[in-house]
Protein backbone atom coordinates (compact mmCIF):
# COMPACT_ATOMS: atom_id res chain seq x y z
CA UNK A 1 0.00 0.00 0.00
CA UNK A 2 2.63 2.50 0.33
CA UNK A 3 4.42 1.59 -2.16
CA UNK A 4 1.78 2.24 -4.42
CA UNK A 5 0.83 5.55 -2.60
CA UNK A 6 4.85 6.57 -3.45
CA UNK A 7 4.39 5.65 -6.95
CA UNK A 8 1.03 7.28 -7.55
CA UNK A 9 2.38 10.71 -5.90
CA UNK A 10 6.02 10.07 -8.13
CA UNK A 11 3.77 9.51 -11.22
CA UNK A 12 1.62 12.73 -10.42
CA UNK A 13 4.86 15.02 -9.63
CA UNK A 14 6.00 14.66 -13.15
CA UNK A 15 2.69 15.35 -14.56
CA UNK A 16 3.04 18.18 -12.81
CA UNK A 17 6.76 19.26 -13.85
CA UNK A 18 5.93 17.74 -17.51
CA UNK A 19 2.66 19.81 -17.47
CA UNK A 20 4.87 23.32 -16.34
CA UNK A 21 7.96 22.72 -18.86
CA UNK A 22 5.66 22.08 -22.06
CA UNK A 23 3.69 25.21 -21.69
CA UNK A 24 3.61 27.76 -24.05
CA UNK A 25 4.94 31.08 -23.26
CA UNK A 26 3.37 32.67 -26.19
CA UNK A 27 0.60 33.69 -24.06
CA UNK A 28 3.31 36.38 -22.76
CA UNK A 29 2.31 38.92 -25.81
CA UNK A 30 -1.01 37.15 -26.71
CA UNK A 31 -2.73 40.60 -26.97
CA UNK A 32 -0.86 41.25 -30.14
CA UNK A 33 -1.17 37.74 -31.55
CA UNK A 34 -2.00 37.21 -34.63
CA UNK A 35 -4.55 34.28 -35.01
CA UNK A 36 -5.46 34.42 -38.45
CA UNK A 37 -2.62 32.36 -40.67
CA UNK A 38 -4.46 30.87 -43.58
CA UNK A 39 -7.30 31.48 -45.50
CA UNK A 40 -8.44 28.06 -44.92
CA UNK A 41 -8.28 28.81 -41.32
CA UNK A 42 -9.77 32.47 -41.18
CA UNK A 43 -13.03 30.32 -42.84
CA UNK A 44 -13.84 27.85 -40.19
CA UNK A 45 -12.71 29.35 -36.98
CA UNK A 46 -9.69 27.57 -37.32
CA UNK A 47 -11.87 24.52 -35.42
CA UNK A 48 -9.66 21.22 -35.34
CA UNK A 49 -6.82 23.18 -36.24
CA UNK A 50 -3.63 21.12 -37.38
CA UNK A 51 -5.81 18.07 -37.14
CA UNK A 52 -8.05 18.06 -39.45
CA UNK A 53 -5.67 18.84 -42.55
CA UNK A 54 -7.97 19.91 -45.59
CA UNK A 55 -5.71 22.60 -46.37
CA UNK A 56 -1.42 22.46 -46.43
CA UNK A 57 -1.69 26.02 -44.16
CA UNK A 58 -2.10 23.08 -41.86
CA UNK A 59 1.41 22.89 -40.93
CA UNK A 60 1.41 26.54 -39.28
CA UNK A 61 0.15 23.61 -36.25
CA UNK A 62 0.67 20.44 -36.84
CA UNK A 63 4.31 19.84 -39.54
CA UNK A 64 3.53 16.62 -39.70
CA UNK A 65 0.21 16.93 -41.66
CA UNK A 66 1.82 17.88 -45.13
CA UNK A 67 2.49 14.13 -45.18
CA UNK A 68 -1.29 14.00 -46.83
CA UNK A 69 -0.57 16.19 -49.72
CA UNK A 70 0.82 14.58 -53.31
CA UNK A 71 2.87 16.48 -55.66
CA UNK A 72 3.51 20.73 -55.62
CA UNK A 73 0.85 22.52 -53.73
CA UNK A 74 1.18 26.21 -53.06
CA UNK A 75 -1.32 28.37 -50.45
CA UNK A 76 -1.75 32.09 -49.92
CA UNK A 77 -3.88 34.35 -48.17
CA UNK A 78 -4.18 37.83 -46.41
CA UNK A 79 -6.33 39.37 -43.82
CA UNK A 80 -7.09 42.78 -42.98
CA UNK A 81 -8.03 43.71 -38.81
CA UNK A 82 -10.43 45.87 -38.32
CA UNK A 83 -10.85 46.51 -34.45
CA UNK A 84 -13.20 48.82 -32.66
CA UNK A 85 -12.05 50.08 -29.92
CA UNK A 86 -12.46 52.17 -26.67
CA UNK A 87 -11.09 53.11 -23.44
CA UNK A 88 -13.33 53.60 -20.53
CA UNK A 89 -12.89 54.54 -16.82
CA UNK A 90 -9.45 55.58 -17.26
CA UNK A 91 -7.45 56.84 -13.62
CA UNK A 92 -3.79 56.48 -13.36
CA UNK A 93 -1.28 58.00 -10.97
CA UNK A 94 1.89 59.54 -10.70
CA UNK A 95 5.10 56.59 -11.18
CA UNK A 96 7.12 56.14 -8.46
CA UNK A 97 4.50 57.87 -6.18
CA UNK A 98 3.03 54.79 -4.79
CA UNK A 99 -0.54 55.80 -6.00
CA UNK A 100 -0.90 58.56 -3.91
CA UNK A 101 -0.54 61.36 -6.57
CA UNK A 102 -3.68 61.64 -9.19
CA UNK A 103 -2.84 62.11 -13.04
CA UNK A 104 -5.10 64.37 -14.75
CA UNK A 105 -5.59 64.00 -18.87
CA UNK A 106 -7.48 63.86 -22.08
CA UNK A 107 -9.94 62.44 -23.87
CA UNK A 108 -11.45 61.14 -21.20
CA UNK A 109 -12.32 58.11 -23.43
CA UNK A 110 -9.38 57.74 -26.29
CA UNK A 111 -11.48 55.96 -28.51
CA UNK A 112 -9.90 53.60 -31.36
CA UNK A 113 -6.52 53.25 -29.46
CA UNK A 114 -5.64 49.58 -31.75
CA UNK A 115 -4.72 50.18 -35.32
CA UNK A 116 -6.17 48.56 -38.62
CA UNK A 117 -3.93 44.98 -38.63
CA UNK A 118 -2.46 43.54 -42.15
CA UNK A 119 -1.60 39.78 -41.87
CA UNK A 120 -0.62 37.48 -45.20
CA UNK A 121 0.52 34.20 -44.94
CA UNK A 122 1.74 31.63 -47.94
CA UNK A 123 2.46 27.64 -47.92
CA UNK A 124 4.21 25.47 -49.54
CA UNK A 125 4.76 21.82 -50.40
CA UNK A 126 6.44 19.62 -52.45
CA UNK A 127 6.48 15.53 -52.42
CA UNK A 128 9.65 14.29 -53.22
CA UNK A 129 8.44 10.51 -53.32
CA UNK A 130 5.58 8.85 -51.37
CA UNK A 131 6.29 9.30 -48.09
CA UNK A 132 8.51 12.25 -47.75
CA UNK A 133 7.12 15.71 -48.34
CA UNK A 134 9.07 19.12 -47.97
CA UNK A 135 7.23 22.57 -47.12
CA UNK A 136 8.18 25.79 -46.25
CA UNK A 137 5.87 28.86 -45.10
CA UNK A 138 6.40 32.62 -44.32
CA UNK A 139 3.76 34.10 -41.91
CA UNK A 140 2.98 36.82 -39.41
CA UNK A 141 2.40 35.31 -35.99
CA UNK A 142 2.28 39.04 -34.12
CA UNK A 143 1.16 41.93 -36.65
CA UNK A 144 -0.75 44.67 -33.88
CA UNK A 145 0.38 48.39 -33.20
CA UNK A 146 -1.99 50.80 -30.95
CA UNK A 147 -1.85 54.32 -30.48
CA UNK A 148 -2.68 56.23 -27.08
CA UNK A 149 -3.35 59.98 -26.87
CA UNK A 150 -0.18 61.78 -25.45
CA UNK A 151 -2.26 63.72 -23.20
CA UNK A 152 -4.55 60.92 -21.71
CA UNK A 153 -4.11 59.65 -18.06
CA UNK A 154 -2.57 56.29 -19.01
CA UNK A 155 0.37 58.24 -20.89
CA UNK A 156 2.84 57.04 -18.34
CA UNK A 157 2.01 53.10 -19.14
CA UNK A 158 2.19 53.96 -23.14
CA UNK A 159 1.45 56.25 -25.78
CA UNK A 160 2.31 53.93 -28.38
CA UNK A 161 3.28 50.29 -29.05
CA UNK A 162 3.48 47.35 -31.57
CA UNK A 163 4.86 44.18 -32.26
CA UNK A 164 5.37 42.50 -35.84
CA UNK A 165 7.27 39.57 -36.61
CA UNK A 166 8.11 37.69 -39.60
CA UNK A 167 8.03 34.03 -39.53
CA UNK A 168 10.17 31.37 -42.35
CA UNK A 169 9.52 27.72 -41.32
CA UNK A 170 10.65 24.92 -43.54
CA UNK A 171 9.43 21.75 -42.56
CA UNK A 172 9.73 17.92 -43.19
CA UNK A 173 7.30 15.33 -42.72
CA UNK A 174 8.13 11.63 -43.38
CA UNK A 175 6.06 8.43 -43.03
CA UNK A 176 7.01 5.34 -41.24
CA UNK A 177 3.86 3.22 -41.99
CA UNK A 178 0.19 3.60 -42.87
CA UNK A 179 -0.70 4.53 -39.30
CA UNK A 180 1.99 6.64 -37.95
CA UNK A 181 3.94 9.99 -39.47
CA UNK A 182 6.24 12.32 -38.39
CA UNK A 183 6.95 15.70 -39.21
CA UNK A 184 9.30 18.52 -37.61
CA UNK A 185 9.92 21.99 -38.67
CA UNK A 186 12.29 25.15 -37.72
CA UNK A 187 11.20 28.52 -37.29
CA UNK A 188 13.18 31.72 -38.10
CA UNK A 189 11.45 34.73 -36.90
CA UNK A 190 12.52 38.63 -37.64
CA UNK A 191 10.44 40.54 -34.79
CA UNK A 192 10.05 44.41 -34.47
CA UNK A 193 8.95 45.96 -30.94
CA UNK A 194 8.12 49.09 -29.60
CA UNK A 195 7.58 50.91 -26.86
CA UNK A 196 6.28 54.58 -26.47
CA UNK A 197 5.68 56.50 -23.34
CA UNK A 198 5.56 59.65 -21.37
CA UNK A 199 7.64 60.35 -18.86
CA UNK A 200 7.07 62.66 -16.50
CA UNK A 201 9.73 65.20 -15.16
CA UNK A 202 8.05 65.67 -11.64
CA UNK A 203 6.14 63.17 -9.40
CA UNK A 204 4.02 65.27 -7.15
CA UNK A 205 2.84 67.77 -9.95
CA UNK A 206 2.41 65.37 -13.38
CA UNK A 207 1.36 67.75 -16.45
CA UNK A 208 1.66 67.16 -19.80
CA UNK A 209 3.32 70.48 -20.45
CA UNK A 210 5.99 69.28 -18.81
CA UNK A 211 6.25 65.51 -19.86
CA UNK A 212 8.97 64.47 -21.99
CA UNK A 213 7.86 61.53 -24.94
CA UNK A 214 10.50 58.40 -24.84
CA UNK A 215 9.90 56.09 -27.53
Amino acid sequence: MELTMKLTNTIRAWCIYLALTLTSTACLANGYHFLHQSAEGTGTSYATNGTAANDISSMFSNPASIIRFDGTRLSAGAVIDLPDSKLKNVTATAPFSNGTVPVSGFPQEPSQPLDTAYGAATYFTHEIRPGLVVGASITAPYAYKSDYPETAESRYTATGTSLRAINFSPTLAYRINEKWAIGGSVNYQHYDAELGTAVSTSVTNPSVATDIQSI
